[in-house]
């Protein structure tokens, strides 16, 4: 996973020409725009009030914007980071992100991105994948930048032949251009980007900014968490009863019809709907690229034998999404695929469970990472993008009998305790009302694409601390078998 950033700081900290780097921007944003890429820009706040055009550009051409602290003074020191930060949130509140100079920051001001309002912080980092730093703040680590061309330790030549070095031993990298730095020899500088960019694209690795990188680890590391925590929740099985009556229902509605069933590329199509479609005589096709989406097994059911399954795009009369597959993609990917498949007025059902999961036995700074993704506003507002729908509320209390009961509505249910757990689930069903205006040219992508690792965090510090001592672990070495071969 890449993300490409900008540092975009004019002749703060800098003897650059402010008009120079202003021309920068555009040439990054023209290179990005014909590559399809999505760049993120962390500027200066102080730019937001004294070039509040240039913003609304970078906007305009849809890439991500961030902060990079408010005045970035030559001299910095700890007594401005927490300032700093305040200063930047007062100047807009659209910013997700925060990127420190020189990558300089403490843990109180750590503490104060994520009170501001913050998502992520970029910096220098020796971890090699993103990561928790504090509470729901996700540390992306910045891999490498143009530091070494400004300095003249690398040629352009190099500098692109790292790149291509880290793309064949990192999992995920940020790479990122100053305008300042570029403004110095830009012709040069653009080329080399040029090509970098080529080679990203051409890799076909997903390609995402701070705030999608930040968003699909946040995903994963709750999906991680429900599948390792709920495998014999009783809660879930409740759930996944409730669940399992409304697709039925709407399985047994259809006669000669063709549904779709979307889930998570490891999964296989759920018992119950394999004997829904045994008893009712249905064709069961596996179309693993069925949307061009390798993280996508996609089953189609019909009882008429399907040559080709790409014809059933727009089609689809009812689209079921198994469980949790509201973690594994980003929002706006998952109605795409609804989309793409189903024809106007075709049922979509998508089941959100824990909508605010297991509060007493989640860790709290877990909740309140995931708790706004998956909140019924959310919901709702996500499924204004397919067609409207309706939420079914599904009340997860127990009887002595072990009975559960439904209800519906359109606002969030309330907590009901069982065996000291708050438990909140829900059903969307709606039609799909919209097929126009897919977001082909976006890069969305699914998290099987995007493999975290998930160390512990003990492991994780001594691999940090070998790797910083690496250098002179080998040199040692290194002598002696140089000596060896001398000998020989």
């Amino acid at each position: 996973m890449i993300t490409f950033y900008h540092d975009i700081e004019q002749n703060y900290d800098s003897h650059a020409k402010p008009e120079e780097c202003r021309k920068m921007v555009y040439e990054f944003l023209k290179l990005e725009k014909k590559y399809n890429i999505h760049a993120t820009y962390n500027i200066v706040g102080k730019l937001f009030i004294e070039q509040p055009d240039l913003i609304d550009y970078i906007l305009a051409e849809r890439q991500e914007i961030a902060f990079h602290s408010f005045n970035h003074y030559p001299d910095w020191k700890p007594e401005y980071y927490s300032n700093e930060i305040a200063l930047c949130r007062k100047v807009s509140p659209i910013p997700k992100g925060y990127r420190s100079p020189r990558s300089q920051i403490s843990q109180s001001a750590v503490q104060t991105i994520w009170d501001e309002g913050f998502l992520w912080t970029a910096e220098s980092d020796k971890h090699s994948e993103p990561y928790y730093i504090y509470k729901g703040l996700v540390r992306l680590p910045i891999t490498a930048d143009d530091w070494p061309l400004h300095e003249g330790n690398l040629t352009s030549t190099e500098w692109v032949q790292k790149f291509s070095k880290l793309m064949k031993s990192r999992a995920y990298i940020a790479f990122g251009l100053h305008d300042f730095v570029a403004s110095f020899n830009p012709e040069e500088i653009l080329q080399a980007w040029e090509k970098i960019l080529q080679i990203a694209v051409e890799s076909r690795v997903p390609l995402v900014n701070f705030s999608e990188a930040a968003d699909l680890y946040r995903r994963a590391s709750m999906s991680k968490y429900l599948s390792k925590n709920n495998q014999s929740d009783t809660n879930k099985q409740c759930l996944e009863h409730n669940y399992e009556k409304i697709v039925t229902k709407e399985m047994m509605k259809l006669n000669n019809n063709i549904i779709a069933i979307i889930c998570y590329w490891y999964e296989e199509m759920p018992l119950f709907i394999k004997e829904i479609a045994k008893r009712n005589r249905y064709l069961i096709i596996e179309s693993n690229k069925f949307l061009d989406d390798e993280s996508i097994c996609c089953f189609i059911l019909n009882k008429e034998e399907i040559l080709d399954p790409k014809l059933q795009l727009n089609s689809v009369d009812l689209i079921i999404c198994t469980s949790n597959i509201e973690y594994l993609f980003q929002p706006d990917h998952l109605a795409d695929c609804i989309k793409k498949l189903g024809k106007i007025g075709a049922t979509y059902i998508v089941n959100f469970q824990n909508t605010e999961a297991n509060i007493e036995s989640l860790d709290k700074s877990m909740f309140e990472m995931t708790k706004h993704h998956v909140s019924p506003v959310e919901i709702k507002r996500w499924s204004n993008q397919i067609g409207r729908g309706n939420l079914f509320i599904i009340d997860t209390s127990f009887s002595d009998h072990n009975e559960n009961r439904n209800s519906k509505g359109d606002k969030s249910s309330e907590q009901i305790k069982i065996s000291g757990k708050y438990m909140k689930g829900c059903t969307l069903i709606g039609k799909v009302q919209y097929i126009d205006g897919i977001k082909q040219n976006k890069r969305l992508h699914s998290l099987s694409e995007v493999m975290f690792h998930f160390p512990s965090p003990n492991l994780e510090h001594y691999r940090i601390i070998l790797e910083e001592k690496k250098v002179f672990i080998m040199r040692p070495i290194k002598k002696a078998v140089r000596m060896f071969q001398n000998l020989k």
